[in-house]
Order: C-alpha cells, then structure tokens, then sequence
C-alpha cells in the first residue's frame, strides 16, 4: 500500500470492520514495534497518513494488532523476548489504558503469547503461544462466556498444530474458517 511502507519494518496488518481504519506495527529508529493506525473517509477512499496510537509506555515492542468492533488486541514485546497478550477497549485511534489478558497466561506457557485472533462476537481468542523456549508456535484457543468476563483456561487445535511453527492470523466473521501462517515442509 502506498504510504505505509517505509525504510522501517512494517507487517501485521488488521482492518476495522467498517473498512475505515487500519492497524498494523511498525519498528522505529530504536528498534522497538509500535501500533500504527491510518485512517480514510470512505472504503474506496485512499488511507491518510498513519500515525502510532499510544498503548503503553513505550518501553517495550507492541506488536500484531487485531482490532475487533470493541476494542484492540496485541502482543506485547519485552526486551527479554518474552511477549504478553493484551487488550484495550476502543474505536477508531482513541482507546483506553490495555490491559493484560492474564487468565490465558497460565500453564503450560512460559515465555511467549503472541499473534491474537479474536472471533467477531468476542467470546473466542486463538493465539500461538511457545510451551517452552525449544519448542514451535502452536495455535491456542481460550474462550469466555460475555464480552465483559476473562477469557477461560487456553487449549491446543491439535487439528492444525505440527511440528512446525504455527500462527493463526484471521478467523471469519462466522467462525468456520481460520486462517493460519505455518513454515511447516510443503
């Protein structure tokens, strides 16, 4: 897309359901990942500039949004590679202080939550997450009953998980098709 591709790395790009903003993370000059958000008048319309939305102190990397009609989800960065899920309420570039997703960080995970999923309903978050430093991604799951509860206890897709690396990176409106990045032989 012109003018969001810069002489920094820019990836992970998530688009609002009314097709008027999107979001996506970009390095700076300190090598840290920020969330950008460009926005554009109509769905045929061409994105404004883009512009860092403001989610954290700006110590650590924000990485992978997934912007759903409620709110904003992304991974977070820390210097020691570790990465936390969080989630912070809003529309459009404006959204209040995130907050950690701390019922999915709990055993067998040790290091790294990242690429959030989030159905559109809300109820249902698909991440990857390392059980342990030697191992690949795997795709995770944890669902909760209301938009406003803590998601419950993460499970494996055994169905799509492998050997290799595996990330989930959307899932359709209806729930029936997740798409997913792999390195997996083939």
């Amino acid at each position: 897309l012109e003018g969001f591709n810069t002489e920094f790395d820019e990836h992970s790009a998530s688009l609002s359901d009314d097709e008027l903003t999107m979001y996506f993370d970009r390095r700076d000059q300190s090598q840290r990942y920020r969330i950008f958000a460009a926005r554009r008048p109509a769905a045929d319309a061409p994105f404004a500039e883009a512009a860092p939305i403001a989610l954290g102190d700006g110590t650590d990397s924000e990485v992978e949004p997934f912007i759903t009609p409620d709110g904003l989800f992304f991974a977070s960065r820390r210097s020691n590679g570790s990465a936390r899920l969080f989630a912070a309420a809003g529309r459009g570039v404006t959204f209040a202080p995130p907050r950690q997703l701390m019922a999915v960080e709990m055993q067998p995970f040790t290091t790294t939550l990242e690429t959030p999923v989030v159905s559109f309903d809300g109820l249902t978050i698909y991440f990857s997450a390392l059980p342990d430093p030697a191992s690949p991604r795997d795709i995770w799951m944890a669902s909760r009953p209301d938009v406003d509860q803590v998601f419950g206890a993460p499970r494996p897709i055994a169905a799509l998980n492998t050997p290799s690396d595996d990330r989930p990176t959307w899932i359709s409106e209806d729930n029936c098709r997740l798409y997913f990045l792999t390195n997996r032989a083939g």
